[in-house]
Order: structure tokens, then sequence, then C-alpha cells
């Protein structure tokens, strides 16, 4: 019996020294997940802090880089894929409409950037467009409706309600007829109706030949020459095809502003007329040759004229482009 007592015990007392070790493994985990939370917590803490504070940093550096950038004289835009640079006193003249370029630069609104550059998303010969009418705001705007209806949701995108206004206003001129590539005056309409209902400078091409004579080439190249610019130049002139039939053989340009006749060019050599065609032909120059009128006339040319004229005229750098260069003209206009 003793010896059964004495094992029981030994037993009792192996599983209390077992149970004992239990619990102290127990306690250590705890203790060692307890540690490794709170290491974990502090670990997170500082990472969390780092991360703060390399966000504040970066945000820094942004609103450094952005105040850099809005102060520099020529602000750089990065519109769609194409780079703009606009000169600052452009946006911070009195006379630029109000728009939200302007308040990205005065620090009014918050703006992207991308590689150093003001980014926008729009279409970029639209907000060349709408560049130069902040610009210009007398300048005038595309013909089509298309491009008025897109450059309307531009104005409104930018927050620019002043050339929003003309867009709608341009539209109604639009539908009314008056700004179409060429007028066509009938009988008993005068030029003058035209001038009074428009701010560009008139371009009316006056003929008087008589359908019974028979005409050279040249009158042809005219024609073409008349018809084509109304194309290419249609946002500064407007053009007005004026038929005559009266005896007396002429083709003429004249050139209108305000209401007020500004140049006129004559092309008719009637001494040619007299001398080399008798009474069957009319002999009217070349575009090229230039006006008889020696008294009256700014250039020899017809593409020297509007070259003369478009000098008074506050043009874009796109326009610029295009119409100042002369191979654009006698390549392109003057070849028939």
């Amino acid at each position: 019996m003793d010896v059964v007592k004495e094992k029981d015990a030994q037993l009792k007392k192996m599983a209390e020294d077992l149970k004992r070790k239990e619990d102290e493994i127990a306690q250590q985990t705890k203790d060692f997940q307890a540690q490794r939370k709170n290491i974990e917590t502090d670990a997170n803490k500082a990472l969390k802090s780092q991360e703060e504070k390399f966000e504040e940093k970066q945000r820094k550096q942004l609103e450094s880089s952005k105040a850099d950038l809005i102060a520099s004289e020529q602000i750089p835009l990065l519109v769609g894929k194409k780079q703009f640079l606009i000169p600052r006193e452009l946006l911070t003249s009195d006379s630029c409409p109000s728009n939200d370029l302007t308040r990205i630069i005065k620090g009014e609104k918050d703006f992207e950037i991308r590689n150093g550059f003001v980014q926008l998303d729009c279409n970029p010969d639209l907000f060349q467009i709408l560049l130069d009418y902040l610009e210009n705001p007398d300048l005038d705007l595309p013909d089509d409706s298309e491009t008025l209806d897109s450059l309307t949701k531009l104005a409104d995108k930018l927050n620019v309600p002043d050339l929003k206004e003309k867009c709608e206003k341009q539209k109604i001129l639009n539908s009314a007829g008056i700004l179409g590539s060429v007028i066509h005056l009938e009988k008993g309409e005068n030029v003058a109706d035209v001038t009074s209902k428009t701010t560009k400078i008139v371009v009316s091409l006056v003929v008087s030949l008589n359908s019974d004579w028979l005409t050279n080439a040249s009158v042809v190249s005219h024609y073409n020459v008349f018809h084509r610019l109304s194309r290419h130049l249609k946002r500064h002139f407007c053009f007005v095809y004026i038929p005559e039939n009266n005896l007396d053989q002429f083709l003429r340009w004249e050139f209108f502003q305000s209401g007020q006749k500004i140049h006129s060019l004559e092309f008719q050599d009637r001494t040619a007329f007299k001398e080399t065609q008798g009474d069957k032909f009319v002999y009217v120059r070349h575009p090229k040759e230039g006006a008889t009128d020696e008294s009256n006339r700014l250039t020899k040319t017809i593409p020297e004229t509007f070259l003369s004229l478009m000098t008074n005229l506050k043009l874009s750098n796109g326009d610029k482009t295009m119409i100042f260069d002369i191979k654009w003209w006698y390549q392109n206009i003057l070849d028939n």
C-alpha cells in the first residue's frame, strides 16, 4: 500500500509540475504577444510618422514648385500633349477677361502639375482660340457652329463667362447668315448693309463684264482667288461678291472698315484692251500682276494688299504663322 501511495504522490507531483510549466509557458507566450504588439505598435507609429513626414515634405516641395511655377514670367502649360508658354503679363493685365488661368497664377485656384507644367485637360486647338481671346477680346471667333459649341464648353470649364457669351452671340449671327464665306448681293442691295452688321474688314469683288463679251483666264483667276481667300481669311475679313451689268468693263476689289471705304484696287488695263484686243475682249490683269491704278493702291498685288491691311490687325500667333508666309499665298492661293 505504501508503495502505491508513494507512486500516486509522485504522479500527482508530476502532474502539478507539468501544469505549472504549462502555465509558465502560457504566461510567457502572453507576455511575448503583448511585447510583440507593443513593438508592432511602436513600429507602426514610427512608420506612420515617417510617412507623414515624407508626405509633408512632398506637399511642401509641390507647393514650392507650384509657387515657383506661377511666379515665373512665362507660365508653362501642358494642354493635352501640346506645350504652351503664356506671358504672365497677359493673364494679369487689366484688359484680360475673367478666367481660371488668372486665378491660378494669383494663387486663388489649385491646379495639377506635371513635369514642371501646369496641366490642363482640354483640346489644344480650342485652347489656342481661348488664349487668343484672352489676349484680344475683340478678336473674331470661328464661324462654324461645331467649333463654337466646343469653345463654349471650354469657356464654361475654365470659367470665362465673357467668351461663353460671345460664342452664343456668334451662333446667332451664324444662324442669321451674316458670316458666310461669301455673301452674294442681289440687285438693289448695297455693301453698306453688310458693313453695318460686322466689325470685320469687308472685302468686295465688284465685277462688271457684259456676258456677250469674252474674257481671258485672268478674270477666272480673280474669282478663284476671291473664293479661296474667303475660306482662309474669314476670321478677319467678310467677303462680298457684287455683280454689276453695265457697259463699263472692269473688275475691282474694294475694302471697307466701319462703313468707310479704306482701299480699292481696279484690275483692268484699258490701253491693252483697246490696242491689242479690239472690241471683242476685256483684258484684266492677273492678281499677281497688280492693279492698274498707280495712284490708288497700297501695294502691287492682291497678297501684298491683304498683308498690308493685316499689319494693323492684332493677330494670334497661329494666324501670323499662316498668314504672313508669302509661299502660302503664291503656292496655294494664286496658282490657278
